[in-house]
């Protein structure tokens, strides 16, 4: 957190009356999304001081959020601030601001309809149930036949985008990719993608919520709020929160089984795992020397 930043946040919690404008200054002026996430999600909370107009271009930011690259997690986090944003007003600054509301529920329903019907994709056959020992002399072979772009192709259509970040792009649910290729060998890899639940780091293990009516709850935490948890269940659709409240919970514990998926190489022919296994160690970087063909 940078100096500035940290001074925003001293500002909202003693309620100045200069925090907003100072917020949204900063706001306009932040060059990185993690800045601006920073500002928009210190000046949710109740108790400042707002002008109608400062109220309008704090909501018109979520509308240009959509554009950024931060993969679906990231477009969740920024729904979840929003509707937070919402809770804490007033009804007649609701009122005065329904129609920017109406607006961005019509985008939405729009957003929906059009994934519903037009990004479904025929699912992949399975190819082979592939075993570590199945491949890593595959990957290790020679590799002047490797397709970069198939690799990032692949990476995206087995759903990887979604919970991880590579050379900028992705989601933030995992952990970023961008470099793997220097700290793990080919192997180690294969293994973490065919036995995910082998090794689980803590950052990103999921939890098993016991509630009190003896039902059963495993999924990643989004966020607590208001006495309630917010779980995702399945990680290829990170903005489908399960709400669990707080007072249902009898217990919980982590989870012993990842929350990547095991068999996602099991729809993918060899060679392409192969350019996937290649993308990966290039760090999304499809320009990367080591896999550069070598002139005849």
């Amino acid at each position: 957190m940078t100096e500035t930043q940290f001074q925003c946040g001293l500002l909202v919690a003693i309620r100045s009356p200069q925090v907003v404008s100072k917020s949204l200054a900063l706001l306009a002026a932040a060059t990185t999304q993690q800045e601006k996430i920073h500002y928009i999600l210190s000046l949710r909370l109740p108790g400042l001081d707002w002008t109608d107009q400062q109220r309008r271009n704090y909501f018109d930011w979520f509308r240009q959020a959509r554009e950024y690259k931060g993969g679906e997690s990231f477009d969740s986090f920024a729904k979840q601030i929003r509707t937070e944003a919402i809770e804490y007003l007033d009804e007649q600054t609701k009122q005065k601001l329904a129609p920017i509301f109406a607006r961005d529920s019509q985008y939405e329903e729009a957003k929906s309809s059009e994934s519903g019907s037009s990004n479904k994709t025929p699912a992949r056959p399975i190819v082979r149930h592939w075993s570590v020992e199945d491949l890593v002399k595959t990957v290790a072979s020679e590799e002047k036949s490797i397709d970069l772009k198939r690799g990032e192709a692949i990476f995206s259509e087995v759903g990887c985008f979604r919970c991880h970040r590579i050379a900028g792009r992705g989601g933030i649910l995992g952990p970023d990719l961008t470099g793997v290729g220097r700290r793990f060998s080919k192997r180690d890899l294969l293994e973490t993608i065919i036995e995910p639940s082998q090794v689980i780091s803590d950052q990103y293990r999921a939890t098993i919520f016991t509630l009190t009516d003896g039902k059963s709850i495993t999924g990643h935490i989004a966020d607590l709020h208001r006495g309630e948890w917010s779980v995702i269940t399945d990680m290829s659709r990170p903005r489908d929160y399960t709400k669990i409240p707080r007072n249902q919970i009898e217990e919980f514990k982590p989870s012993p089984v990842s929350m990547m998926p095991a068999g996602l190489l099991d729809t993918l022919t060899r060679e392409e795992i192969i350019d996937l296994i290649a993308y990966l160690r290039s760090g999304g970087d499809v320009e990367h020397p080591l896999f550069t063909p070598a002139e005849d």
